[in-house]
């Protein structure tokens, strides 16, 4: 089974692969810059929706509710 890229989710690790960072670059800076998606709200390890990742990195955020909320 295939999941749709919009439906996936990445762990920090994950996240700073994509962006070609160390883990503790991405945890300790580049999640906190403002515009970044927001962690999802899942229990455990930390998580974000790989799309509005890849729209962001890309220049192109995407609106995250969840980031407004905060």
């Amino acid at each position: 089974m295939t999941v749709p890229f919009e439906l996936v989710v990445w762990s920090a690790e994950e996240c700073a692969e994509y962006l070609r960072q160390a883990p503790a670059t991405f945890l300790k800076r580049t999640q906190h810059i403002p515009g970044f998606p927001a962690r999802l709200p899942i229990p455990g390890q930390p998580r974000w929706q790989a799309q509005a990742v890849a729209e962001w990195a890309l220049g192109r955020p995407t609106s995250n509710p969840q980031r407004e909320a905060a």
